[in-house]
């Protein structure tokens, strides 16, 4: 873990506070996997101060993350990436002890490059110690004022642009997500209603399905009924026809009988 101090000059010869005074610091560091300290307030106890980090190339992304004595002896870190090459942040601090403050930097790990050049600026001036003072908490973050009380440095300006357009795009966002959401809403009732119209479409060709094969069933035993009544006409007639045969051949037989019994009678 690399420490960057804070090379500016932060100590006060007088020891009433100059609460106008602001103490600056510009820096070019060089983000790594490693990751870098940068010291916020030094040797003040109660102070305000601005922190503007750039990327030299605003496609490239850095991790940052500012943190109490605490907060880094602890390892608790919220890392937030650069929007669009720039990240801008405040840090107030009044609770009257001493507690210093530091800014994390390190490379993003999605970014090929080993290192990346980024521009800091810190901006720090003492604030007064805060009335009723209980017990210690952590500092209230807050993005830099509208009005600050010097002149806004083309970064300042550039950061401040950077958030307005990141509102509106949230705004967008979020009316899109809207707008898909009624969208994939209206999707699922139409699917629900072809659904609902593709089962009564099965039923309905089921039922005619069961109605037709009742009706062949139905069919198909005329059919063998019809059948059955022929083939018993065809053996009543069969029957018919040998009986006839019989008789005749009966028949034939006395008559040729009575003939041959005559013909001995006549011959004696």
């Amino acid at each position: 873990m690399n420490t960057i101090e804070n090379t500016s000059n932060t100590s006060n010869t007088s020891n009433t506070p100059d609460y106008d005074k602001i103490y600056e610091v510009n820096k070019d560091i060089e983000a790594e996997n490693t990751m870098q300290l940068i010291d916020l307030n030094g040797s003040k106890i109660n102070f305000q101060t601005d922190v503007i980090v750039t990327t030299e190339d605003p496609s490239k992304k850095v991790l940052l993350s500012i943190v109490n004595q605490d907060e880094l002896d602890n390892g608790e870190f919220n890392f937030e990436p650069t929007e669009e090459g720039k990240y801008a942040r405040r840090v107030t601090f009044n609770e009257g002890i001493k507690r210093n403050h530091f800014l994390c930097v390190k490379k993003h790990p999605s970014d090929p490059d080993e290192k990346v050049n980024c521009k800091v600026i810190i901006q720090m001036k003492e604030v007064p110690v805060k009335r009723n003072v209980r017990t210690p908490e952590k500092p209230h973050r807050e993005p830099p004022p509208s009005h600050p009380q010097r002149r806004q440095s083309s970064d300042q300006k550039d950061v401040r642009d950077v958030r307005d357009v990141r509102d509106v795009r949230d705004v967008r966002d979020a009316r899109g997500d809207r707008d898909d959401i009624k969208r994939k809403l209206e999707e699922l009732r139409q699917n629900k209603l072809y659904q609902t119209m593709k089962e009564r479409e099965d039923y309905e060709d089921d039922s005619k399905k069961s109605i037709r094969n009742d009706r062949l069933v139905r069919d198909v035993r005329d059919v063998r009924d019809v059948r059955d009544v022929r083939d018993v006409r065809d053996v009543r007639d069969v029957r018919e026809r040998e009986t006839n045969s019989y008789y005749k051949i009966a028949i034939f037989c006395l008559v040729m009988f009575c003939l041959i019994m005559a013909f001995k009678v006549i011959k004696k």
